[in-house]
Parts: structure tokens; C-alpha cells; sequence
């Protein structure tokens, strides 16, 4: 569950940036085919978008990490990393049938590789949350 939680996370969150990304670099006109390489050349383009993709990038893994943890006790880190496995499913596979392979940002593959950690941080928000609420503190 927290595996889908990230993916379905992940689209929602990309979606008004993606939409502004259009709008503002007035890409309506662009064939669909193409529109995807459009977008991530103006992504790429701008320092300020580029930071925005790659955190909301981040946000969505930690997120399903988190929901795996909370739905797993006692191994929240654990749960929370494993939670990532259908990022790489999905980017391995991607890459493999070429639909991203010409397009495939350093920036993507820096996420989709790292979406492990996030999903553990994710975990471990969890697992913090669940000491407090215990009484065993942090530091």
C-alpha cells in the first residue's frame, strides 16, 4: 500500500507543475508525442523548476514509506525502504522499452535510484514518531 501511495503521490503532486511547465512555455501547441521531452527540456532549463521537480521527486517516496511504515509496526525503516520497489520496477522497465531512454534525465535517474533512501527516511519519520509516542525520546 505504500508503494502505490508513493506512485499515485507522486503523479498528483507533479501534475501543477507539470500544467504550469505547459502554460507558462506556452506548449500547448506541442504534438503529445513530443510533449513529454518539451516539458522536461524546460524543467531542465530553470534552476528553480529543476529544484522543485526533484523535491517533489523526494516527497512522494518519503511519503510511501511513511504509509508502509504505519501500515507494518515494528520495522517502520525497513517497510519504509522496501515500500520504493515499484519506482524500480516501473523506471527499470521504462528505461528498458526505451519510452524515456532518449529523455531520461540525470535528474530522473538520480530520483528514481534514490527513491530507496526516501522511502527510508520515510520509514524512519515513522519510527521517531512512534518512539515519541512511547516515551523513549529522541536525543
Amino acid at each position: 500500500m505504500g508503494a502505490l501511495t508513493g506512485i499515485v503521490a507522486s503523479n498528483l503532486l507533479s501534475m501543477p507543475l507539470v500544467s504550469y511547465v505547459i502554460a507558462s512555455h506556452h506548449l500547448e501547441t506541442v504534438a503529445p508525442d513530443r510533449l513529454n521531452d518539451a516539458v522536461q527540456a524546460a524543467i531542465g532549463s530553470s534552476a528553480v523548476l529543476l529544484v522543485l521537480q526533484c523535491g517533489l521527486g523526494w516527497l512522494a517516496p518519503v511519503l510511501g514509506g511513511f504509509v508502509a511504515a504505519l501500515l507494518a509496526p515494528g520495522r517502520e525503516w525497513l517497510s519504509g525502504a522496501l515500500s520504493s520497489f515499484l519506482y524500480i520496477i516501473i523506471g527499470i522497465y521504462t528505461l528498458m522499452h526505451g519510452a524515456q531512454a532518449e529523455g531520461a534525465s540525470s535528474v530522473s535517474l538520480l530520483i528514481l535510484f534514490s527513491s530507496p533512501l526516501a522511502g527510508f527516511a520515510g520509514g524512519a519519520l515513522r519510527g521517531l514518531q512512534m518512539k515519541r509516542r512511547h516515551g523513549e525520546g529522541v536525543g
